[in-house]
């Protein structure tokens, strides 16, 4: 019954605070993240991580992606290829180094030498950035695709 309860309580404040971000002109995937923070552990303590909610976040992501990818045109990713591969090499890189600079900067206080396991750490971080930069990116650009045909 648990399981439900906190399923109520995700699903009610994010739509709630993407209706709020969506008023804000910002997009809805910002406010999802922000039920996210007042409903966790973080402030209001409402809904604990667990394997389950684990468990369903993986596929949501996997479903985001997917229907990601059955929306992509080919022809059109083709033709603009150059630019398409410069935005993603982009999209990765900025949330790989940003990631990997702020963590060895805030917890070591410089850079950590390679080979180590602060080293790895720091990548480690650099890399979760990255595939939440991924998905947030999908999201957000399907959501900016759904206003322009408006």
């Amino acid at each position: 019954m648990e399981i439900f309860k906190n399923l109520a309580i995700i699903i009610f404040a994010a739509e709630i605070m993407a209706l709020l971000s969506k008023k804000c002109k910002a997009p809805q995937v910002v406010g999802q993240i922000l039920a996210g923070l007042l409903i966790g552990p973080a402030l209001l303590n409402l809904v604990q991580p667990s394997d389950f909610l684990n468990q369903m976040a993986e596929i949501g992501v996997v479903l985001l992606m997917f229907s990601a990818g059955l929306e992509t045109d080919l022809k059109e990713l083709i033709r603009t290829g150059p630019l398409a591969l410069l935005v993603a090499c982009v999209g990765v890189g900025v949330p790989l180094l940003g990631g990997f600079v702020l963590f060895s900067l805030l917890m070591y206080g410089g850079f950590p030498e390679p080979g180590t396991n602060e080293f790895f750490r720091a990548l480690f971080i650099g890399s979760i950035m990255t595939a939440t930069s991924v998905t947030i990116s999908v999201q957000t650009l399907r959501e900016l695709d759904r206003k322009s045909v408006v």
